[in-house]
């Protein structure tokens, strides 16, 4: 795995009739975090990594978003009860 190689992916068309980010179930902020914000995360919650909720490399949003094994990504999300609140996956197999 090499940080800064390209990564292509390719997509039916039955994958792409409907814009992922966009749906009203997704979560309003998506953001790939860096290696060092990952570190931090997991310092400042004192969780091993793979405790974090995982979201798989062959889902249609990891794909789009080019995520390997061990990444890890924030989603700002939006609750009645809560109001905003930041969730955080790893990606795996």
């Amino acid at each position: 795995y090499v940080m800064d190689a390209k990564i292509i992916e390719h997509f039916y068309m039955d994958d792409v009739t409907v814009n992922i980010l966009k749906h009203d179930l997704q979560p309003k902020e998506i953001r790939v975090l860096t290696n060092e914000e990952k570190n931090q995360i997991i310092e400042r919650h004192q969780t091993p990594i793979h405790s974090f909720p995982r979201i798989l490399m062959y889902d249609p949003l990891a794909r789009f978003l080019g995520l390997r094994p061990q990444d890890m990504i924030s989603c700002l999300c939006h609750s009645e009860t809560n109001g905003e609140y930041i969730r955080y996956r790893v990606c795996t197999y």
